[in-house]
This record gives C-alpha cells, structure tokens and sequence, in this order.
C-alpha cells in the first residue's frame, strides 16, 4: 500500500502546463470511415468511438490526457494522434509519459466523481480547479519520477511474472475428443423478468440487462417480490447487443432482455467453466441466430461444440484450460 501521508493537494491547473477544452467535432455520423482516431466521452475502449476520414478538424497531438466533460466523466490517456468530440478537454504537460498518465488518470477518476453524474464540466474554473492528492518533491512540485517508476516497476513485475504464460496454454486442444451437443442438452434456461426502472429500489444484487459492456451490469438493486434471483449462472443477451454472454459469480436479478442459462445437470457452474464456455456459445449463437431474436423457439436451435470425456462435458479440462491462460490467477 502506498503511503500517502506525505502527499500534497495540487488543481489539475497547478499539474497541466495546458488544459485545453472543446473539441470540434459536432456529428461523427458525418465523418466516413478511415483511419484518425475519433475520440468521444465514451468510458470504454480508451474513449475511441471509430477511425474516420478526417479533412476539415484540427489533430490533437499524441501523449495527453483527455476527459469528458459532459457528465459521463470519462479519462484515458492518447498515446496517438486524434480528433474529438465537442465534449473532450485534453490536458497537457511536457512532464507526461505513458506511464505517470497511468497513474495520473487513476486519481483524476476518483477527483471528479464527487461531481453528479451529468454535471457538466464545461466550466473552465471547475475543471482546473478540481484538486488531486498527488506524491511531491516539495509544495509545489508533484513527484513525477516517483508516480513514472511506481508504474513501470509495476510493468517489469507483471511481465517477468507472466512471460513465460504468454506462450501458448500447455492444455492442447485436441479437437477429437469434442463433440457437438445442443445448448439445451446442457443447460436449464429462462428468461429474466422485466423490473421498470421507475419501480426499482436500489439494493446489492445486480441487475442484468442487454448491454455488452460492465458484464452486462445496469444497476443494484433490491429484488422485488417477483423477482427471481439466480446464481452462478450464465446470461445471453436476447436483444440490443444479441448473443452477448456473461458469467455471474454469485446472485443476481435478470431482465427480460436476456436469458439465464445454468447446468441442467444441477452442478454448480463455476467461473472458469463459464469463462471457458461464454466464448464458445457466443460464437455458435451468431452462427444458428443471425438477424434472430432469442426466444423459447430460437434458443432450441443453437448447438455447442465441447470437450467431452465419458460422454458428458469435460469440465475439468475445461477448468485447466484456463489456468494455463495468462493472468488467470486473477479470475
């Protein structure tokens, strides 16, 4: 844990040479596909929304900071040039580097989210003057070496830890020993249950909708008298973002925009198994379910492709297969 009890209150003004605000891209639907970054408030994929063809907007410069400012409060670092969207401040400083933005933009996210979700930022006083607890040399001085070697020294730990697991999983893939089943032959289903966001109460249990983002997580909340709570279970998206699949690790509420899956077998369905398989059944469900909603009828016709030994799933080979992929000790 780092210590922080030596640590100063700096603005963003005191720390960026260059807050620069606005982009000037007003509509991206009229910008045809090519290769300049667009970056927009989104908070996924780094903030980039597409690749355009870009003739008329000015090119922000590489290694910088840009934020959202229109309430979603977005922050990434650019490392390649790019255009933005009317909503985007891209911070500056010629002490920036790819790895103190790391740890920059980490702290920035926790400053602004004492602001509302959907308040603006478009003054220029609030956005530099929000304060960011940050390591110094002295009053008024930020540590930037110290924020820069805390980062990479975490980038030479990870990848001395993990380089030889990069390498392709010892587990092969002997595909004769797998067979094609139906989804239903492995799995129970149902469809999740529709709760008005006007009529949720907030609670702890996730509330699972169609979205292919944030494991498809669209709030907490209490479950309502109706509500069916599921465990450890799968969930595929039945439109909106169609096919999408996602493993839940405890209990959780479903929409009716997605169906639960859970092991008809009535072992438990753990999450390297649902790891192992949220890949598989997302790709033969966009093979059976193409342009097709998935209903009681549809759902019957997707098939899987899986390990099997003795003639049922081999669920400890599946389970091995992904401790051997990189990272998988933090799972």
């Amino acid at each position: 844990m780092i210590d922080v009890t030596q640590w100063k209150i700096f603005t963003i003004g005191d720390v960026f040479d260059l807050v620069s605000k606005y982009g000037d891209v007003e509509n991206v639907r009229e910008l045809s596909k090519g290769s300049t970054r667009y970056i927009s408030t989104s908070k996924y994929n780094n903030g980039l929304y597409r690749r355009v063809t870009n003739i008329d907007y000015a090119v922000e410069k590489e290694n910088c900071i840009t934020v959202g400012i229109d309430g979603s409060f977005s922050v990434f670092y650019q490392p390649f040039p790019f255009i933005r969207t009317t909503n985007i401040a891209v911070l500056r400083s010629h002490k920036l580097n790819k790895y103190n933005a790391l740890f920059l933009i980490t702290i920035i996210r926790i400053a602004v989210s004492k602001y509302y979700y959907g308040v603006k930022l478009k003054s220029t006083d609030l956005l530099i003057n929000t304060p960011l607890l940050l390591p110094t040399v002295n009053e008024k001085q930020p540590d930037w070496n110290f924020m820069t070697e805390y980062i990479r020294d975490m980038y030479i730990k990870l990848s001395k830890k993990y380089e030889t697991s990069i390498c392709a999983p010892t587990t092969s893939l002997d595909f004769t020993k797998w067979k094609r089943v139906k989804l239903t032959d492995i799995f129970d289903y149902r469809r999740g249950q529709r709760y008005i966001k006007e009529n949720q109460i907030k609670g702890f249990h996730p509330y699972i909708a169609s979205s292919e983002y944030n494991n498809g997580v669209d709030g907490y909340v209490s479950p309502s008298p109706r509500s069916v709570i599921f465990r450890d279970a799968l969930t595929i998206a039945n439109s909106g973002s169609r096919g999408v699949v996602f493993y839940h690790d405890g209990e959780f509420v479903a929409s009716d925009h997605v169906t639960v899956l859970w092991l008809k077998s009535g072992e438990k369905l753990n999450k390297k198994r649902g790891l192992f398989l949220k890949p598989i059944i997302e790709k033969n469900a966009a093979r059976y379910l193409f342009n097709k909603e998935i209903n009681k009828k549809t759902i019957l016709e997707i098939e899987l492709f899986l390990p099997y030994n003795n003639n049922k799933p081999d669920w400890e080979f599946m389970e091995k297969y992904i401790n051997t992929i990189p990272y998988s000790d933090k799972i």
